[in-house]
């Protein structure tokens, strides 16, 4: 369980580094705002927040497609 505890962690700051490299306005705002939910002691709320996080990064990458689309 500590080997998906670790695994889980590092996918946490690799999504959040994509997120703050790619939407750096979107980083910001989440850094402003304390997600209520994120509990770094327990697995279920560390999977939400991950989930949450791949969620935003979908709906952003999307976004982008559609305005490249948009803009042809």
């Amino acid at each position: 369980m500590k080997k998906y505890e670790e695994i889980l962690g590092l996918k946490i700051v690799e999504v959040t580094q994509k997120l703050y490299t790619d939407f750096p306005e979107i980083y910001e705002h989440l850094s402003e705002t304390p997600l209520p939910f994120w509990d770094a002691k327990t697995k279920y709320t560390k999977e939400s927040y991950f989930n949450y996080l791949e969620t935003i990064i979908a709906i952003l990458n999307q976004s982008k497609q559609t305005e490249k689309v948009i803009e042809v």
